[in-house]
This record gives C-alpha cells, structure tokens and sequence, in this order.
C-alpha cells in the first residue's frame, strides 16, 4: 500500500497507530480520519506515559518527605501542569509528559510539598529545596 507523509502524519493505513520515539512521534491514520482522532491518539498515549512515570516518581519524593504516597489523576489542567486539593489529592495535566524529566520531577516535588503546606511560604521553599536542590 501506497504511503504518503507530511510532518511525521501518514495516510493510506486501515487502523490509527502512533509510534513515540524519545521526544519524536510518528502518527499513522486512515484517509477518513479526523484531525480529532488523532489528537485523541495522541491525547491517549502521552496519558498513559505519565501514567507509567508518575508512581516511582512519588514514591521517591514522598519516602523523602516521609509522607504517605498521595492518589493522583491526571487531566486538563488549562496553564497549569499540576494542583493539589484540599483533600490531598494531585492532578497532573497529561501534556507533562512531553516534558524534561527534570522538569517532571520538580512539578511532582512541588505538588507533594503543598501536602505538607499548602502556600508559597518560606517553610514550602524549605521543602522543596530539600527534596528538590538546584
């Protein structure tokens, strides 16, 4: 079967697949595919990336702390990459996972430390630096 490609999207293909190499991806739809089939796609396999890196990320950084390992969900967070509920409960936007693992890290380290306390005081920049030094 024929393949014609522009900027990494592929037609001619039967089912919607998407190939993640590093920071680079490869998405392969049919031709009555919508642009919104493969934002979901995409949408999904960048979820399910946070997924598999969030539980040993807060592990580690809640063993520091010396906390119990939060819940979390991960969604649409609009300009933020993550927040903490009063109920201690973190939510982390899907799109973190197109980012540095440093930078990862550090939004999980942030939110984790609003467990303990919940404003930008000179007692969570302590936290933070504790389980997050530069």
């Amino acid at each position: 079967m024929a393949e014609s490609s522009l900027f990494g999207i592929s037609v001619d293909v039967k089912r919607p697949r998407l190939e993640i190499s590093g920071r680079q991806f490869r998405l392969q739809l049919p031709p009555e595919s919508t642009p919104a089939s493969g934002q979901r796609l995409i949408k999904k396999a960048l979820r399910e990336k946070l997924e598999s890196m969030l539980p040993a990320l807060l592990e580690h950084y809640s063993s520091i702390l010396k906390i119990p390992v939060p819940d979390f969900q991960i969604r649409e967070l609009g300009n933020r990459w993550g927040s903490c509920s009063q109920s201690g409960s973190l939510r982390f936007h899907w799109l973190l996972a197109t980012q540095e693992p440093q930078f990862v890290s550090h939004v999980i380290a942030h939110e984790l430390c609003h467990l303990i306390e919940p404003q930008h005081s000179a007692e969570f920049r302590r936290l933070l630096r504790k389980i997050c030094p530069r």
